[in-house]
C-alpha cells in the first residue's frame, strides 16, 4: 500500500516510449542521466527540499509545459483557469510545496515501516500528532491521509484565495514533517534502506529510458519517490518535468 490515498501525477504531456530500435540511449546518455538522477536524489535527501533543486537543475521556464498540458490532473486539486490567475513565482511555489510534500511523506512514513511490511495502519500511528493536526485542519488533505470515500470535485481549488490557502497548509505540514525527518534520520534507516531494495526492483530506480513528448526526445528516470523527466539543453541534460513516482 503506498503512503497516500489518492494519486495525482504532475504531468508535462503523455510520453511515448521510443519504439524505434535505432532510437536508443547511447551508454554515454544513460551514465550522464543516472549521474544527474543520483547527484539530484542524494541532495534531495540531505535537504529536503525540492526548492534549491528546481534552481539547479530545471530549465528556467519548465512551467510552459505544465500550462501547456491538455491533462486536467497535472497539480493537485488544482483547476486551470485557476492556475493561468496567479502568478508564475506562486504557481512554481505551489509545484514546489506539493512535490515537497508527497516527497516528505514517503521518506518519513518508509523511514519508520518498511514498504514490504503491513501498511494498513490509521493517520495516528503513520504521521506525528502535530503534523496529522495541519492534515486534518484541511480538507483536501484530510482526504488524502484518510482512507474514505470522497467525491473529488467537490474539493476542487476554485478561487485564488483557495489556491494560496493550500499551498500555505502544504508548506506548513511539509515544514513540520521534515523536523521529525530529521531527528529520526529518515533515509538512513534500516526500513527505508529495505523500502529502496523494493523500490529499485519496483520502480527500476536509476535505469533511464528513451521517451518522446511532442515530438521531443526526453529521457525518463527514476529516483526515490520521483519520476523525472530530462532533455539536453545547451548541450547538457536538464529537467523538465516531475512528478510523483506511483504504480
Amino acid at each position: 500500500m503506498r503512503t497516500l490515498v489518492l494519486v495525482f501525477t504532475f504531468l508535462l504531456a503523455s510520453p511515448v516510449v521510443a519504439q524505434n530500435a535505432s532510437d536508443k540511449l547511447s551508454p554515454a546518455e544513460t551514465r550522464e542521466a543516472q549521474k544527474l538522477a543520483h547527484t539530484f536524489a542524494r541532495r534531495l535527501l540531505r535537504t529536503k527540499d525540492l526548492t534549491p533543486l528546481v534552481n539547479k537543475y530545471f530549465v528556467p521556464d519548465f512551467l510552459n509545459g505544465y500550462l501547456k498540458d491538455t491533462d486536467p490532473s497535472w497539480f493537485l486539486y488544482l483547476k486551470r483557469d485557476v492556475a493561468t490567475q496567479v502568478s508564475r513565482a506562486e504557481l512554481r511555489r505551489y509545484f514546489i510545496a506539493e512535490l515537497n510534500w508527497f516527497y516528505m511523506c514517503e521518506l518519513y512514513v518508509f523511514s519508520r515501516y518498511s514498504s514490504r511490511s503491513d501498511l494498513d495502519i490509521p493517520p495516528e500511528k503513520m504521521y506525528p500528532p502535530d503534523v496529522l493536526k495541519v492534515f486534518r485542519s484541511d480538507a483536501r488533505l484530510r482526504a488524502t491521509v484518510e482512507d474514505k470515500a470522497t467525491d473529488d470535485s467537490e474539493l476542487m481549488i476554485g478561487t485564488v484565495e483557495q489556491f494560496r490557502t493550500f499551498m500555505q497548509r502544504l508548506e506548513d505540514a511539509t515544514r513540520l514533517l521534515r523536523k521529525h525527518a530529521r531527528r529520526i534520520n529518515a533515509g538512513h534507516t534500516p526500513q527505508y534502506r529495505e523500502t529502496l531494495a523494493e523500490w529499485t526492483d519496483r520502480y527500476s530506480l536509476y535505469d533511464p529510458w528513451l521517451t518522446h513528448t511532442n515530438n521531443t526526445r526526453r529521457i525518463d528516470i527514476n529516483i526515490p519517490s520521483i519520476q523525472l523527466q530530462l532533455a539536453r539543453v545547451n548541450g547538457r541534460l536538464r529537467v523538465v518535468a516531475a512528478w510523483f513516482l506511483v504504480d
